[in-house]
């Protein structure tokens, strides 16, 4: 993933033997992050979809108390 001043997030990913995804996400009020993704098939589905759309809206509350952990997460740097 590939983080824009902890607002913009672009990535991709791969699972493996069945598609190729392709995420975008934009934080929204430091406790909204809404996503989009859309997986290229490659396997032999493939032939049976056109690929996938997903829409995320993630909603974190309570971020005093949970601030690293959020972070942690949210920008992929778990260690």
């Amino acid at each position: 993933r590939f983080h824009y001043k902890q607002k913009l997030m672009l990535g991709a990913s791969i699972r493996f033997k069945d598609a190729i995804v392709l995420h975008m996400g934009y934080t929204l009020m430091k406790c909204f992050q809404i996503n989009y993704s859309y997986d290229f098939g490659i396997s032999k589905l493939r032939n049976y979809h056109d690929g996938t759309h997903e829409i995320t809206l993630v909603y974190s509350y309570n971020l005093s108390v949970v601030k690293n952990r959020f972070l942690k997460q949210k920008y992929g740097y778990l260690f």
